[in-house]
This record gives structure tokens, sequence and C-alpha cells, in this order.
């Protein structure tokens, strides 16, 4: 797939809304949805790490999907950053103040970040959901979330519209909490901080994999993995 310049990106990112909904349905452009734990836990070297890994990750996915796919970072502990989509090549690298552990919040409400996200998605095209943490919820309950919601609400979107939900937990249960919570076992990476960037290499190398296969097959991918 050819690499397309920043004045491609920024081209095709002037077009009006209309014909971009146009575009994206027409060719089912992608949708990625990057959920980043920011909890205090995440401080220090892992939020270095974290930065430089999706940074990496970021550019590589600029440089080789349809660069009419739609992107956005919301990073959460047990607050959620507000998220709004927008042109895949106009997606800023993170920094120290877009992601820092240290004055995010604190706890770790994962169902939910995961759910309102999910729910709060409504633009046209092929949706990928990516959610990192290192370490289980504990705050969601406050915001009713719990994971057998989540989990419904997964395999719905999974089956009936063939999202590609993909789990990156750095600790020991992740891969337990994840198909609780309805990730399929094949989309799961169990990982310890100090692989997170080994971890985002093998993300790369699965989104490789995705974008490279025919409609039919991302839709067996979803299903059955793409680790």
């Amino acid at each position: 797939m050819p690499t397309m310049s920043p004045s491609d990106h920024k081209m095709l990112s002037s077009w009006n809304p209309e014909r971009q909904q146009q575009y994206r349905a027409t060719h089912q452009s992608l949708v990625f949805h990057f959920l980043l734990d920011a909890s205090p836990s995440m401080g220090g070297e892992e939020a270095v790490n974290l930065r430089k890994s999706f940074n990496m990750y970021l550019a590589w996915l600029q440089s080789h999907a349809d660069p009419m796919s739609l992107a956005e970072v919301r990073c959460f502990s047990t607050p959620l950053d507000a998220g709004t989509p927008v042109p895949l090549g106009t997606l800023t690298p993170l920094t120290t103040a877009t992601y820092n552990p240290a004055m995010h919040g604190s706890g770790t409400a994962l169902y939910r970040a995961v759910g309102e996200t999910c729910t709060t998605a409504d633009e046209t095209g092929q949706h990928v959901l990516i959610c990192f943490t290192d370490g289980m919820d504990n705050t969601s309950s406050t915001f009713a979330w719990t994971p057998s919601k989540v989990c419904m609400l997964l395999q719905t979107l999974q089956q009936q519209q063939q999202w590609l939900c993909v789990f990156l937990g750095a600790f020991p249960e992740a891969l337990a909490v994840g198909k609780q919570m309805g990730f399929q076992p094949g989309n799961c990476l169990v990982l310890t901080t100090d692989q997170i960037p080994e971890a985002f290499q093998k993300l790369l190398q699965a989104t490789q994999k995705y974008l490279a296969a025919a409609p039919q097959d991302r839709k067996l991918l979803a299903t059955r993995g793409v680790f």
C-alpha cells in the first residue's frame, strides 16, 4: 500500500463531511478507538514506554491504513477523557500533556471506558477497538458498568457489526478478564509492564495482517483472533 504524505492526509481531511461520509460508507473505512489506561500505576517509566510504543504504532498506522480512516484516543483512570474520532492522519502523537498518569486521576474504570466508548460510537465504517490496561477494574460500579454488560455489548458488536476488539493486558489475570468482558481469546495479549514495546510491535504485526485481509477474512480474524 503506498505511503500517504502529510499533504495527502491534509487534502483528504479537508473534504466536507458529506463527501467523507459517502466515501466511508462505500469503502468501509476503518474507525480506530484507542483506550489507554492512565491510572497512577502507569506513571514513571511505564508512561514513557507507552508513549514511545504507541507513537511508533501510530506513525506506522498512518502510513499504511486507508487515509480516510478515523481514530480517537481516550485515556482513562476513574475519569474517562472525551473522545471524537478524527481523520487518522490528523491524530497527534502522545505527549506528557496528553498522556500523564500522574495528573489524570485515581482508580481504573475499565468497564466504563469500554462500555461508554462503544455505546457512543456512531461513525460509519469498520470499527477497531484497542484497549490497553495494566490492571483490573476497581471503580466502574460507580457508573453501573459490569463485566456482564460489557460482554453483552462486545459480543453484539462483534457478531452483528464485525468489530475487531483487541485487549492488551499488562497483568497476570489479563486473559481471564478479557474473556469475561467479551474479547475473543485470540485477540487478547497478556504482558508485563516492561514488555509494552514488544506488545505494541505484536499489535503492529496483527494490524498488518488485518489490513492485508479481504473483507470476508477480516470477519474471521475478528472472531478467531489476530494474534
